[in-house]
């Protein structure tokens, strides 16, 4: 009776090293798969461009059912490739900027001013593109201000974007 052992298969290196070339191009392909992808898919910004449309209208119903005439808000603002940051607290007396000519990231400081902010709102909404642009913005729910505004790139090889928030909303009673 004649005792064998099992036979034990044996990785070349011509087999080990095609095997690593086989991972590395997955790995590759699997990367470049990701970067192709853009960064919102265009429904989930058509969705966010519907429930803007909704929430400016309450939003703006809120700004004028309230006025507020004097009150101090910060803004900052990131604009990627133009301007890296900056920040501004703007102070409004009777509706009007009171403290700066200053601009914002290129922008006029009166410009951020609420009923401008609206307008400009509904400009960029007429002409939104969801299969290019990604939008979000959000309202302050007690006096229904613009709180924040996202635009970014669908595209992963654009870096563009756009932030802007409005913080800490003073009104201030002023007496005459």
């Amino acid at each position: 009776m004649s005792q064998t052992t099992p036979s034990r298969k044996r990785f070349s290196l011509s087999t080990l090293f095609g095997w690593l070339i086989f991972i590395a191009a997955l790995f590759f392909f699997c990367i470049i798969g990701l970067a192709l992808l853009p960064n919102h898919f265009p429904f989930k910004s058509k969705a966010e461009l519907n429930r803007i449309r909704a929430d400016l209208a309450i939003a703006k119903a809120k700004w004028m059912a309230n006025p507020v005439e004097n009150y101090e808000i910060d803004v900052g603002a990131y604009t990627h490739p133009s301007c890296m940051k900056s920040h501004v607290t703007l102070f409004i007396r009777r509706g009007r900027l009171g403290n700066t000519k200053e601009d914002i990231c290129g922008i006029k400081a009166s410009d951020f001013l609420p009923p401008k902010v609206f307008d400009t709102v509904e400009r960029v909404l007429a002409h939104a593109n969801p299969d290019e642009y990604y939008l979000s913005i959000s309202f302050d729910s007690e006096y229904g201000f613009m709180s924040k505004y996202i635009m970014t790139s669908n595209s992963s090889g654009n870096s563009f974007r756009i932030y802007y928030e409005f913080t800490n909303f003073t009104p201030l009673n002023l007496n005459p």
